[in-house]
This record gives structure tokens, C-alpha cells and sequence, in this order.
């Protein structure tokens, strides 16, 4: 994956400035025989455990990949830039201890180690590594969920403050003509398979979002216009309102997006094998589509407008045979 990213920004005229996100699921830990215990994640819509060790040689590889394909045999690309954000989740709804402020710490560490050896290696000139969650507010607690964040940035800060990426969601967050004030945020739903009884303020999504200063939101605006309503995505409209929530309440640093995440190639991927889940909720939004549809919101309020959105990316779905 490392070297066909690598290969198309080498074939794309200009300077290309991008981010992938390699995300490695929720975190995990296992029990050592001498009784320690050892972090990691488990991978994505599986049941395989991945240590920390195992994502630092996936993201090395991933990066020596892309060196080498936008080298083209040494008569190459010398200007394009890739972050590559390796990213866990949120993911602990009944408290069972993965999402704790250890993990972040350890999460900051393995991805401060990474920048290290991208220096060491003089790989650092068109890579950076940072770190990134998809925060989704039905998978745990606030509380939970900011331990992790207070836990990264305690790491961060005396390193060299690598960067946190919030690519998750603002599910049950109200939509503009909402409650002007922001109001809470209640994820769950029917389709939840668990008991969700707790509640977000917008506060708190702010704060996981861009609050402690070295994050900022990649979010996911899945869903896309609906056929009465064009132009209008509820997933921006959510985030335009935490963002006019936080300017009319001068909450600093500002919610700045950075840019936005869909997932019509998982949908695409998923289709393929006859699986229509996404055509029937209206989630699959293009990279496109969900770009525009969260520019435009934003520009509905002077407090929330930005001059642009440097970033759109899109998920795929996972293969366990795709080589990094």
C-alpha cells in the first residue's frame, strides 16, 4: 500500500500534500504468562491481536514502501509530503480497562518512536508520523474516552508533540436547527448492541476534538444528501453546530477541521460481495460529497467558515492479504 501511494503521487503532477490513515482497531491487552501486561489493538472487523511492536513494523514498512515508490528508481518525486496517522479507537462500551490513559500514553510513545526512526533513517523530509483515534460517542464513556486523549497529550507534551487525529463521529449530536446552545449529545439507538447510558456535552467532544491543543478532527461525514433535502448532510451539520457551539462559547484553541472522512470504497468493497448495508442507510458518501457537503455547512455561520479543508480521505475496506 506504501509503494502504490507512493507511485501515484510520483504519476500526479505538483506537490502532493496528503494523509493516510492506517487504522488498526480497538485497543487490546493480553495477560503475560510472568503476569504483565502487553498493549496493543485488536485489528479491525476481526478477532487478531496486534502489539505495539507488530504496528510500529506495519508502519515502517508503509513508509519504506512510499519512499520507494515515489523515488521512481531515483529520478523521482523529491517534494511530496505524506502524514501517515496510526490510529486506534475508542472502543470499550462496558469499561473492561482497553481505553485507559495508559494506552494513550503508550500509543504516544510507539508513535514518537516512529518519528524518531523516520529521522534516524532520513526518511522525515516526506513523511511524518502521527497519532489518531476514531473517537465514535457510542463506543464509551466520555470519562473514558478523555483519560485516553489527557493520557497521549501527557506523553506528546514532553516529547516532541506529535499530532492526535480525532476521525470519529459526533453521533446523536444535534444538527443545525437544533439546540442553538450545542446542547448534549445522546448516542445509541435500536441498533446498538449494548446498553448506552451515558451522555457527551459539546464541550467534551470539543475538548477530544481540538481541547488539548495538539488534536484536531478528521470527521466522518458518511451520510449523504437525502433525496428530499439535496445539498444537506446531517453528519456536517452536527459538526458545524460544535463548532458555532464552541465560537459562541469562546472556547479556545478553535475547532479547526481539518479535513473529512467517508467510506465509499469500503462500500464499494462491501458491494461487491452483494453486501448493501451502506445504500440502505445512506452512508456512502464520496470522498467528494462529504467534502463539499461539510465546506458548505460551515460556511452557513460567519463563527464557523474556513478559508478551506486541506484534507479529504475515504476508508477501503480491510484485507488481511493487502501488503503494506
Amino acid at each position: 500500500m506504501g509503494r502504490v501511494k507512493g507511485e501515484a503521487d510520483l504519476r500526479t503532477p505538483g506537490v502532493q500534500r496528503s494523509i493516510v490513515i492506517l487504522a488498526f482497531g480497538a485497543p487490546e491487552k493480553i495477560i503475560q504468562p510472568d503476569g504483565s501486561e502487553e498493549l496493543g489493538t485488536v485489528l479491525p472487523f476481526t478477532d487478531v491481536y496486534a502489539s505495539l511492536d507488530a504496528i510500529k513494523d506495519v508502519v515502517q514498512r508503509f513508509a519504506i514502501g512510499y519512499t520507494d515508490g515515489v523515488d521512481g528508481d531515483g529520478v523521482g518525486d523529491d517534494n511530496s509530503f505524506i502524514t501517515i496517522i496510526a490510529g486506534t479507537s475508542n472502543l470499550d462500551p462496558n469499561d473492561e480497562g482497553f481505553v485507559t490513559d495508559e494506552h494513550g500514553r503508550q500509543w504516544a510513545n510507539m508513535v514518537e518512536d516512529l518519528q524518531d526512526w523516520l529521522e534516524t533513517h532520513n526518511l522525515n523530509e516526506q513523511i511524518e508520523v502521527t497519532g489518531g483515534s476514531d473517537m465514535e460517542l457510542v463506543w464509551s464513556r466520555p470519562s473514558t474516552t478523555i483519560a485516553w486523549v489527557n493520557g497521549y497529550r501527557q506523553v506528546t507534551q514532553e516529547r516532541s508533540g506529535r499530532f492526535l487525529y480525532n476521525f470519529g463521529d459526533a453521533a446523536g449530536c444535534p444538527p443545525v436547527g437544533g439546540d442553538p446552545a450545542g446542547g448534549n449529545c445522546e448516542p445509541g439507538g435500536d441498533n446498538v448492541p449494548w446498553e448506552v447510558d451515558w451522555v457527551w456535552t459539546s464541550e467534551q467532544v470539543w475538548y477530544i476534538s481540538r481541547g488539548v491543543g495538539n488534536t484536531f478532527p478528521i470527521p466522518q461525514i458518511y451520510n449523504r444528501d437525502p433525496d428530499d433535502n439535496p445539498g444537506i448532510s446531517s453528519n456536517a451539520e452536527q459538526w458545524t453546530l460544535l463548532k458555532l457551539d464552541a465560537a459562541n462559547n469562546n472556547r479556545t484553541p478553535t475547532l479547526l477541521l481539518l479535513g473529512t472522512l467517508t467510506q465509499r470504497q469500503r462500500c464499494d468493497d462491501l458491494a461487491a460481495t452483494g453486501n448493501d448495508e451502506c445504500a440502505q442507510a445512506g452512508t456512502d458518501n464520496t470522498s467528494r460529497q462529504g467534502w463539499l457537503e461539510m465546506y458548505n455547512e460551515l460556511d452557513v455561520f460567519p463563527e464557523t467558515r474556513q478559508n478551506d479543508i486541506p484534507y479529504r480521505t475515504d476508508i477501503r475496506e480491510p484485507s488481511a492479504g493487502r501488503d503494506y
